[in-house]
């Protein structure tokens, strides 16, 4: 039989490892221990279901290989051990699956005629009318923790694009840190750089023990690796974070 369906909605896609709020989402969507293999982000999807076969969405998405978060049946996570899970708890009156096995799955509209009761000399009787019904939801059990991930500041050097960068990443940052303490004014880059020609450029703010600094740069496609604003401004803030200071991009053009 076929089982058919649409994607209405692609959200935002979200890093689940490399940095402090991808570690925090992953944790609160999957628990300490529940995060798949080789799983380093979700996306929350919208569907529309045009036909109703058992676990439907999960397995087309799975087959597609992006399973559902919390799906243990569909490698959407890893099965926490029984010893690990304990007696069952209840949150807010409902019994409480372990945290890797929470599915993020949830029904968020549903639209339906409402039957109209009529009353005949045979008896009563449903029919149909021209009534619709519409519920819908303004959030799921995870909106929150997508919410609190969006609201995070998260700099060109704290995004990872793979498991295999993360200790790295780690590495560096504490190498870093380390630097940072040690350095001087003399060690902050040239204040003002422009390239020759019409070229995009950013306004850049740093600061660090109170006292703040401005940068302004600008270069060609060619000079920076790509024709983004974020493509200009990477190295400069590179360089910025790795002498301990916080950094703002303020403007550009």
């Amino acid at each position: 039989a076929e089982s058919l369906l649409t994607i209405t909605r692609v959200g935002q896609v979200c890093t689940v490892v490399g940095n402090e709020p991808s570690e925090t989402l992953s944790e609160n969507l999957w628990g300490i221990h529940g995060r798949p293999q080789g799983c380093i982000a979700v996306c929350e999807l919208e569907i529309e279901l045009l036909t109703g076969r058992t676990h439907q969405i999960r397995g087309q998405l799975a087959a597609e290989g992006f399973p559902l978060v919390g799906d243990v049946q569909y490698g959407g996570a890893v099965a926490q051990p029984t010893e690990d899970l304990g007696k069952p708890e209840k949150r807010d009156g409902f019994l409480s699956l372990g945290d890797s096995e929470e599915l993020c799955l949830q029904c968020c509209s549903l639209e339906f005629l409402e039957p109209h009761l009529a009353v005949d000399s045979t008896g009563e009787s449903m029919v149909p009318s021209q009534r619709w019904k519409k519920f819908s939801l303004s959030g799921s059990s995870w909106t929150d923790f997508l919410d609190a991930y969006s609201c995070a500041e998260l700099s060109s050097e704290s995004v990872t694009s793979s498991l295999s960068d993360e200790e790295p990443l780690l590495t560096q940052r504490r190498e870093e840190s380390h630097d940072a303490a040690t350095s001087t004014p003399n060690e902050l880059p040239q204040t003002v750089l422009l390239s020759v020609g019409t070229n995009k450029y950013v306004v850049v703010r740093a600061q660090r023990a109170g006292q703040a600094y401005w940068f302004v740069r600008s270069a060609s496609p060619a000079e920076c690796g790509g024709p983004y604003h974020a493509n200009v401004a990477e190295d400069l803030l590179h360089t910025l974070e790795t002498l301990g200071f916080s950094t703002q991009v303020e403007g550009g053009g």
